[in-house]
């Protein structure tokens, strides 16, 4: 869905005073100068999974405790504050590992594992996947190849190098 929006400008110039009460006055946007509009295009409904598995019981316990109570540090969001999200808990579930070949995976897959197959679309993308740090913050030092479906259909892949897990029903990988 393409939403417009008109934004207020907080450069300094826009805001005229701020009196000792404390209460801070804006003024309005000069009409005169040129104003644009913001599109953004945002998911309706968007619906995502995540499947998580730690090898830190301590922090698998806390995290599943507040996922079972509802609860977060932070009010969930999908990257802004105006698009808040729910997190529903699906519960907990024994990973299988899977000793075939080939399978499907609804997981994204690291590296070249997947197996190409006509009618089933997949994109590929190189995120960091390490870091150093480096005077002022951090500095990539290598990135790596994961694969995925933009229809969210399971895909083929290889089992030479990587292992996927049957969970719930659905071919992942965990990485």
């Amino acid at each position: 869905m393409n939403m417009p929006m008109n934004t207020l400008s907080t450069t300094g110039s826009d805001i005229k005073t701020v009196p000792r009460r404390g209460k801070v006055k804006l003024g309005l946007v000069d009409s005169t100068k040129n104003r644009q509009q913001h599109n953004y295009e945002v998911l309706v409904e968007p619906g995502y999974r995540i499947d998580v598995w730690l090898n830190d019981d301590e922090t698998y316990t806390r995290l599943r405790e507040m996922l079972e109570e509802g609860k977060s540090h932070y009010v969930p969001s999908l990257g802004l504050s105006e698009h808040l999200a729910e997190v529903k808990y699906h519960g907990e579930f024994e990973p299988e590992t899977v000793s075939a070949e080939e399978t499907r995976a609804s997981s994204t897959i690291p590296g070249d594992n997947v197996v190409p197959e006509s009618g089933t679309r997949f994109r590929m993308e190189k995120p960091p996947a390490f870091m150093e740090a480096a005077s002022g913050g951090r500095r990539t030092t290598a990135f790596v190849p994961y694969a995925y479906s933009p229809d969210a259909d399971p895909l083929k892949v290889r089992t030479d190098d990587i292992t996927v897990n049957e969970v719930d029903g659905r071919g992942v990988v965990f990485v």
